[in-house]
């Protein structure tokens, strides 16, 4: 379970190559010896869900290698769905079903780079899996609010990765973003955060290229106080975080 958590830490923190080898090194171990008890089925569904997501996240680091990529991340995320899905009904933990479905969700990032399903289906699939979110304050809570925060996340990468059409890849991000950003600040999920921060000044720089237009990068004191956050809790979006302050316009709270 430490070393499970371990590698999920680095996964948070874009350390992708101590991720993988340490979800790896868990699958490995399982191989030769099976799981049995409850502690470490979950044990072993979290490695597949560690090394798929890290796998999917690498399709954007490595674009070169995405088809090999997205197709072994597909393959580890369907694993740990399956294991996920049956453990939630056996041991009845809803929060279980939820992280299945954040599996669900980075599995149609996966097979829209494969070419398996259209960038237009993946999209309307997972704007259909958020239906169910009308008010982050209602009943929905833990992993399942969770994993309709991540499913935005992995809209906004498809959108990014595959739509040309400039206006339409700007009304998906602002959808999927607003409703990620609702979520986060439900949950108080800072991972989720970084992710919203970088979407959105991509989907910015975005804007300023195709318009050709020095759009301002609008941002308030609570906005900053959070990229602030976010920029001492993971190296790798400092340099994306003075990017946006150096860029921003700050808009006054009053």
């Amino acid at each position: 379970m430490l070393q499970s958590n371990l590698a999920n830490d680095y996964y948070s923190l874009w350390s992708l190559v101590e991720s993988g080898a340490i979800a790896q090194s868990l699958l490995s171990f399982y191989e030769a010896n099976s799981p049995q008890t409850p502690v470490d089925q979950k044990t072993h569904a979290f490695a597949h869900y560690v090394s798929g997501h890290t796998l999917r996240r690498l399709m954007s680091v490595e674009p070169q290698q995405i088809q090999v990529l997205a197709a072994s991340a597909a393959t580890a995320l369907a694993k740990a769905r399956e294991v996920y899905d049956r453990l939630a009904t056996e041991l009845d933990m809803p929060s279980l079903a939820g992280i299945a479905r954040t599996c669900r969700g980075g599995l149609v990032e996966a097979e829209v780079a494969m070419g398996r399903r259209t960038a237009a289906n993946g999209l309307a699939e997972l704007a259909a899996g958020l239906d169910r979110v009308h008010d982050v304050t209602d009943e929905l809570v833990g992993d399942q609010l969770e994993s309709c925060g991540w499913w935005c996340i992995f809209a906004c990468n498809i959108a990014l990765r595959h739509l040309d059409d400039e206006r339409l890849l700007q009304r998906h991000m602002a959808v999927f973003t607003n409703k990620a950003e609702e979520i986060a600040e439900r949950l108080n999920n800072w991972s989720m955060r970084e992710r919203i921060f970088t979407m959105q000044f991509t989907r910015w720089e975005r804007a300023v290229s195709a318009t050709g237009i020095d759009i301002p990068c609008m941002v308030d004191n609570d906005d900053i106080r959070v990229i602030a956050g976010a920029m001492g809790r993971f190296p790798s979006f400092r340099e994306t975080g003075w990017s946006i302050l150096r860029s921003a316009r700050i808009v006054d709270d009053r």
